[in-house]
């Protein structure tokens, strides 16, 4: 008698293998999406603290990391101020915007009109971190931004499965918004 095994036999191993890669793909995907989310998020905080510290001993916020007292080894790209409509040469010290690139090819937008805005986006993912801090009245707010859903329907699931896979959950009002949909925890 042969020992072997049989078509059916190899067949069977080999469909099984296929479900469970079918199953386990998408599932890393949002997990390695979701630790290159939290380091963006860990940086955004670690922002918001030392914007705190800033305020306090300056009684103004601020967009330039040279100020804060951190170390993110990230380069200015664009300096501008988003409600000056044209952008004039001279940008108002209380409007600047600034927008970083880190070493990794992350992106970190800081953002000083009336209230801080730090957004962070993972260099080739469409989800960010968003934080807002309106120093006066300690009121900070956190999102998950993601891809509207009526613009790319297969990205937005994709980016929302991260932003759900962190805890946030979606705010209705929004779902259908032309410039993207937001999460909150």
């Amino acid at each position: 008698m042969k020992k072997g095994f049989t078509l059916i036999e190899m067949l069977m191993v080999l469909v099984t293998i296929g479900i469970l890669v079918m199953v386990s793909v998408p599932q890393y995907k949002i997990a390695v999406m979701s630790v290159r989310y939290n380091k963006g998020r860990q940086i955004a905080e670690e922002i918001y603290r030392a914007e705190q510290a800033y305020y306090a001993a300056n009684g103004k916020i601020t967009a330039l990391l040279s100020d804060l007292d951190i170390s993110i080894p990230a380069k200015a790209k664009e300096f501008y101020a988003p409600y000056i409509i044209p952008p004039t040469e001279e940008i108002p010290e209380d409007l600047l915007g600034v927008n970083y690139e880190l070493e990794n090819g992350d992106e970190l937008f800081i953002n000083q009109s009336g209230m801080l805005t730090v957004s962070y986006t993972p260099k080739g993912m469409s989800v960010d971190y968003r934080l807002y801090y309106v120093p006066q009245f300690p009121v900070v707010t956190r999102e998950c931004g993601v891809t509207s859903r009526t613009h790319d329907p297969i990205a937005y699931e994709e980016d929302a499965a991260v932003c759900r896979a962190l805890g946030a959950e979606e705010e209705t009002y929004e779902e259908d918004a032309v410039y993207g949909s937001h999460f909150v925890w």
